[in-house]
This record gives C-alpha cells, sequence and structure tokens, in this order.
C-alpha cells in the first residue's frame, strides 16, 4: 500500500487498486482505478454537482468556469463528468439556468441548495 501526493494505491501483484487526485484536489474529476491482470478493469470518476473545477468546493472558479461554458455554448465539448458537476438543475444540458444557481449559491442567496443526487439526465451525458 502506498499513500502519494497524488493518490492512494493498494498493490497485489498484477492487480491493483488506485485513488487519482484530480487537477485541483479531490473533488470532481478524482477517479477511482482498478486494475485486473495489469488491465485496467474500471474507473469511477468522483462528481460534486457544482464543482466544476475539482477542488471540492463550489465557488467563485466554478461560477467563472460555469459561465464561460455557457457563454461560448460548448456544452458538447464537455468530459461527461464535467457536464454532470456543471448541470446543476439536473435538465440533461449547461445552460444559464445552472450559472444561476451556482451564481445565487457562491453569493450565499438564502435557501439555495444544489442537490447531489444523480438521476435520469445524469446518465445522458455519458452517451
Amino acid at each position: 500500500n502506498v499513500f502519494t501526493s497524488s493518490g492512494y494505491t493498494v498493490n497485489g501483484n498484477s492487480n491493483d487498486f488506485k485513488a487519482v487526485k484530480g487537477s485541483y484536489g479531490g473533488g470532481t474529476g478524482s477517479y477511482l482505478v482498478g486494475r485486473v491482470n495489469y488491465s485496467e478493469a474500471f474507473r469511477y470518476y468522483a462528481v460534486l454537482i457544482g464543482d466544476i473545477n475539482g477542488d471540492a468546493r463550489i465557488d467563485s472558479a466554478d461560477k467563472t468556469i460555469i459561465n464561460m461554458i455557457v457563454a461560448n455554448n460548448n456544452e458538447a465539448e464537455l468530459d461527461p463528468y464535467i457536464g454532470v458537476a456543471a448541470d446543476v438543475n439536473h435538465d440533461g444540458h449547461v445552460t444559464a439556468d445552472d450559472a444561476a444557481i451556482i451564481g445565487q449559491k457562491v453569493n450565499h442567496v438564502a435557501g439555495v441548495e444544489i442537490s447531489q443526487a444523480a438521476g435520469a439526465q445524469t446518465a445522458a451525458w455519458f452517451n
């Protein structure tokens, strides 16, 4: 077993399991990968809805990123786990509505919550 700054690995000869941090920490984009006989058997990504940059927080950086996604209309170019994180109203698309919700959350508007429950729309990002 090995701890590193980028994650944790459990070794078992040709089989292992590794937790890998995303670019900015342990939030959206972090993943678990399992290998069997030296071949990748699975990869599971972590998604914190609203945490677009992967730092495990919903903050002004996420607000800036979602505003750029909406302004540039580049939803189709997003990695699926980023699309899920940005689609805070769970309608299957990243729109100005999602940007408004993140903006309200960042600005601490009373009563604004971002549900972490995945719905049927989540699967659409992986097709």
